[in-house]
């Protein structure tokens, strides 16, 4: 089994979300408990399925395997399985912080929830607006003006 198949496979097993709502005990402290170990799980869920995309991109690009569409479905997938999941954190998060309660991995769990609503939102979506619009329209400035750097195709 190849590496890439061996994380599909881990993937597979690991992505729901635990559900910790069964365990004993209601007090502050536990609940704060229960929700760090939350953000530990589901982070580690978006590093594996970073990882399985960064290494189903490296192969593709390697010639090690052929492009599939239905390859990189299946990858998107579980970013929206994770973004799902996340949603409902992200709600829970903003709903416990407080300026006497902070969460360690708060920061780069809301990084992860930016990158998978990036990836998960489509290019036609992504690519429009007026942010957008306005970078277009200094990049084509800069263009014109010769102030860009010319890029060879690969192979040349």
């Amino acid at each position: 089994m190849n590496d890439l198949a061996a994380g599909v496979s881990v993937l597979r097993k690991v992505l729901v979300r635990p559900d910790h709502s069964k365990s004993g005990g209601d007090g502050a402290k536990e609940g704060s408990d229960r929700f760090d170990q939350d953000l530990a799980s589901i982070l580690e869920r978006f590093q594996l399925v970073s990882k399985l995309d960064e290494l189903w991109n490296a192969d593709v690009a390697s010639g090690k395997l052929a492009y599939n569409d239905g390859d990189e479905e299946e990858i998107s997938g579980y970013y929206r399985d994770w973004l799902a999941a996340a949603e409902q954190v992200a709600v829970e998060l903003k709903a416990r912080q407080t300026s006497d309660l902070t969460f360690p991995q708060a920061e780069e769990f809301l990084i992860c929830l930016q990158n998978a609503r990036g990836v998960c939102t489509p290019d036609e979506v992504f690519f429009s607006g007026p942010a957008f619009e306005a970078l277009e329209a200094r990049a084509i400035a800069a263009s014109l003006a010769g102030e860009t750097v010319e890029f060879q195709e690969l192979g040349d």
